[in-house]
């Protein structure tokens, strides 16, 4: 199941959009016609023009992205790929059956629930830019998190040091592993357990 949120503009058609226009082109005759007032209404209103255009086409560039709150089955496994951007991304998959996770992240904070139980082993890669990256993970099954930051800090809570990883403890008699790779640029990355 698949469930996305947001909103949709909705523009005016027909004689209400156009009236301005016409009214606009009417005066500029008018005005346009008198000696030493004309010509600077004419440099005023090409300006004008032009400036409008570069908003016109900024508009038409830049992305707005509502907040979107997708759903997925958890029924059925899923390889996910995700490329969060910029901004905040808030990511539960608790329950879901996943055979791979591979997050990429811009700049700005990713959270990740991957509590509770899982059913099968699963890899983990998360590539991350600036900002912070914190990872909410399993007590019942066993854990392995491979993390690197160029320029920041690791926080690991009730995760021991192995070698250049953190284990829970669980990771030892565990038949189940979830095995994480982050690798961040610049910021943290917190590790917590539930």
């Amino acid at each position: 199941m698949q469930r996305l949120q947001g909103e949709a503009a909705v523009e005016p058609v027909g004689w209400n959009r156009g009236w301005p226009l016409l009214l606009g082109v009417l005066l500029y005759v008018v005005v346009a016609g008198i000696p030493y007032l004309g010509l600077v209404v004419s440099v005023l209103v090409t300006l004008l023009g032009l400036g409008a255009m570069w908003l016109s086409l900024r508009a038409r560039t830049t992305k707005i992205v509502a907040p979107t709150d997708v759903q997925l089955n958890n029924a059925i496994p899923i390889d996910l790929k995700l490329n969060v951007g910029t901004g905040k991304a808030e990511l539960n998959l608790s329950g879901l059956t996943l055979n791979t996770v591979d997050i990429a992240g811009g700049a700005g904070e990713l959270r990740l629930d991957l509590s509770g139980v899982w059913a099968q082993s699963v890899e983990i890669n998360i590539e991350g830019g600036v900002g912070k990256v914190t990872l909410r993970l399993p007590n019942a099954v066993g854990v392995r998190v491979a993390a690197k930051t160029g320029l920041g800090r690791v926080n690991a809570t009730g995760l021991s040091k192995d070698g250049d990883a953190w284990v829970n403890a669980a990771y030892a008699t565990s038949a189940v592993v979830l095995t994480i790779t982050v690798e961040a640029g610049v910021g943290k990355v917190n590790l917590e357990m539930e």
